[in-house]
């Protein structure tokens, strides 16, 4: 259960028991800790029969079991039921169903008969203050974890989500001896449409790019922007080198035309390096590093192409 909540409980001024789905004490705040003189550790996963066994009569077993189903709250008066906790002591108490990590738990809270109704109140704005605190750190969790791991721009892996899967498939390229394939793109000219539309276009260009991308290459291929108008694409698997022609095809063939504004539009194509573990290098900067060179070789050529790496990068354009 989540810390805070506990400490929540721990600082409340009336007793708390929760029990699991087979009445067993899971936990029991300090308070009812001073009040029955034990500690949480001596009753955690008793029977709550065997902590109080007053409670093993018919009316109270059927109201758990109850309770459990249908989620029906039910309150005790000490006016009624005597010496319940022990011979000394006199007390209210109410029994609800909560649910916990999808399974439903009950909640007994033991109250002073003369603050009972307002420590109860008490009780229940701070644990909706605490669901809705949690709800608001959850959410803004799941909005670093997008900023951490993906481009803000076109929702693609970023660099440091490239890092992550890259080693992860490095490692599963070399345990398995199969061939991964690193491919190095850039766009060609992006430049003069950045120049010539503006930067809200440019932006437009990247989007448009990288979900092209993704619609052409493989279910197992993963496409991530580099920076800039670079992106790199991992190709995990390949049956032979020459296998990523097929993939640089796609791309290639791919109508490329991006609509700038409801009268302009571009075309766009790509300069292509690629890299290969094990032929090129055991490790991913040396794998970027070789795709890049290929990279610029075709954008020296003129771009639109896609090029291995090697000592004669003309010899291996695709």
């Amino acid at each position: 259960m989540d810390k805070c909540v506990l400490q929540i409980l721990d600082n409340l001024a009336e007793g708390i028991v929760i029990l699991n789905d087979d009445l067993e004490v899971i936990f029991l705040n300090i308070y009812m800790e001073n009040l029955i003189k034990s500690n949480k550790e001596e009753l955690q996963f008793k029977s709550i029969f065997e902590v109080f066994p007053n409670f093993k009569k018919d009316y109270f077993m059927n109201t758990f079991a109850l309770a459990l189903k249908n989620g029906n709250q039910y309150f005790f008066s000490s006016k009624i039921h005597k010496n319940i906790i022990s011979e000394e002591l006199n007390v209210n108490f109410k029994i609800s169903r909560i649910e916990y990590n999808g399974s439903y738990h009950l909640l007994m809270e033991f109250v002073d008969i003369t603050n009972e109704f307002v420590r109860v109140i008490q009780l229940k704005e701070q644990l909706n203050q605490l669901s809705s605190l949690n709800k608001e750190l959850k959410t803004k969790e799941k909005e670093i974890k997008r900023l951490l791991y993906y481009d803000n721009h076109t929702n693609i892996g970023n660099r440091t989500l490239f890092y992550a899967f890259a080693d992860k498939f490095l490692a599963l390229a070399k345990r398995k001896k199969t061939i991964l394939g690193l491919m190095f793109l850039d766009i060609d000219n992006f430049k003069d449409i950045n120049d010539s539309f503006g930067h809200i276009a440019g932006d437009k260009a990247l989007v448009d790019v990288a979900n092209m991308l993704k619609l052409n290459v493989r279910e197992s291929d993963m496409v991530f922007r580099f920076g800039g108008d670079e992106f790199l694409v991992l190709l995990p698997n390949l049956e032979e080198y020459h296998s990523y022609r097929i993939i640089a095809e796609r791309i290639k063939g791919f109508d490329k035309k991006i609509k700038i504004n409801d009268e302009c539009e571009v075309g766009v194509s790509f300069s292509i390096g690629i890299s290969f573990y094990p032929k090129d290098g055991d490790n991913i900067e040396d794998l970027i590093l070789k795709a890049d060179k290929g990279m610029y070789s075709v954008k020296k050529m003129g771009g639109n192409d896609c090029c291995q790496y090697g000592p004669d990068k003309v010899k291996n354009k695709n």
